[in-house]
């Protein structure tokens, strides 16, 4: 659960990676992954990595791909 991995640390590698990209991917389905909002630590680290500008470009990427092959 991501939730330990960020026991000690704002993000999974210690530092925003793809893999933080990955999980606040995962993190954005509600009903695949349960009430988020329910554990602050989930919460918080949502909350700031959806802030950060490279997860809104990945994001904008993702929808504007997806737009695309609509």
């Amino acid at each position: 659960m991501p939730a330990k991995a960020l026991t000690d640390r704002d993000y999974l590698e210690g530092r925003f990676t793809v893999d933080d990209l990955m999980m606040l991917d995962v993190l954005r389905i509600e009903g695949h992954t349960g009430p988020v909002d329910e554990y602050s630590m989930l919460k918080a680290y949502r909350k700031c990595g959806e802030s950060r500008p490279g997860f809104q470009r990945a994001l904008a990427m993702q929808l504007d791909n997806s737009r695309q092959t609509a």
